[in-house]
């Protein structure tokens, strides 16, 4: 979004959530408060945390006046806690952070240089291990990663990482309150995707932490989260076009074809019409994919035609 201000003169609110963060906590938060943009504040939800967590916030709010943290009265959960730390923000640019990475200090000030007219822009990122060593690969060695306007890359997968997102404000309305079913910055993405568009910066600005006891924000290991069980057209993944038709501003129609293939009982009643539909917006909807056509459009034959990845018999 254009504006007559410089941009150091826009306040960006970085928000981070916590939950027993101890051990990679201090990284992360001097790579926040070093970021070379000045006009900052950074908003600390802390989701319950039983360990240090709480006394390594209060050290830094003692020690710089643009750092505020609150301490939830429950466990409000991963999602739902960046709802709060976004309610929270008082920027006219928002940007999201994890607890264990480490960022670029010229993260914030790339992204306002570059945002332009755009409702939210991202980067790429360097993965790295738990001892913060690189693991040579990075984001876009797993996936395409999607710049433009249209919501169809966002239907089934994702490439927009919630670390790496820097967004305006009018997003605010639109996005919240997020369902914890899905990934928030899917669901930021897809929004943004047709009210402003979405920015990609190709350069890697945040080491993104990857640890071996949990799963990780990578898109393979995203897809199997959100499509459990062998069954990509399950009800999670139906309710989420539904949701993605009733929040949409100019593509309803095509995810209402999409939905009408499906009854009532989301068993999948029309599956040449869904096939039909797919390849039709197959470079799209299959954008981050990292595969060939050919491939592609096999897998999209197996998800039509295949009784494993959807509910029910065809009729």
């Amino acid at each position: 979004m254009k504006t007559s201000q410089p941009e150091e003169k826009l306040l960006v609110s970085i928000a981070v959530c916590t939950y027993n963060g101890e051990k990679f906590l201090r990284e992360q938060l001097d790579s926040l408060v070093s970021q070379t943009y000045t006009n900052k504040e950074i908003i600390v939800t802390d989701d319950c945390s039983a360990d240090g967590t709480i006394a390594i916030l209060q050290e830094y709010k003692n020690k710089y006046s643009f750092f505020n943290y609150i301490q939830n009265d429950y466990n409000l959960g991963y999602v739902k806690n960046f709802e709060k730390a976004i309610s929270l923000c008082k920027g006219e640019y928002v940007a999201l952070s994890d607890q264990d990475d480490i960022w670029d200090p010229e993260k914030i000030s790339l992204q306002m240089k570059y945002i332009g007219e755009h409702a939210l822009i991202y980067h790429d990122s360097a993965c790295v291990d738990e001892n913060g060593h690189t693991l040579h690969k990075k984001l876009s060695d797993v996936c395409l990663l999607y710049q433009g306007a249209l919501p169809y890359p966002f239907m089934f997968f994702n490439s927009v990482s919630g670390h790496s997102i820097l967004f305006h404000r009018k997003l605010i309305p639109d996005i919240l309150p997020f369902d914890p079913k899905y990934f928030h910055d899917r669901w930021i993405a897809f929004v943004a995707s047709e009210r402003g568009g979405i920015k990609l910066l190709p350069q890697s600005l945040v080491k993104y932490r990857q640890h071996s006891s949990s799963s990780t924000d990578l898109l393979e290991l995203r897809a199997s989260k959100e499509h459990v069980r062998h069954i990509f057209f399950n009800r999670e993944a139906i309710d989420w076009i539904i949701k993605c038709s009733e929040r949409s501003i100019g593509y309803k129609a095509f995810f209402n074809e999409i939905i009408s293939c499906f009854g009532q009982d989301y068993k999948l009643i029309n599956r040449l019409k869904l096939y039909r539909l797919l390849v039709g917006k197959s470079a799209e909807v299959l954008f981050v994919y990292k595969k060939s056509t050919i491939s592609k459009m096999n897998y999209l034959r197996k998800l039509c035609f295949s009784r494993k990845y959807s509910i029910g018999e065809l009729r």
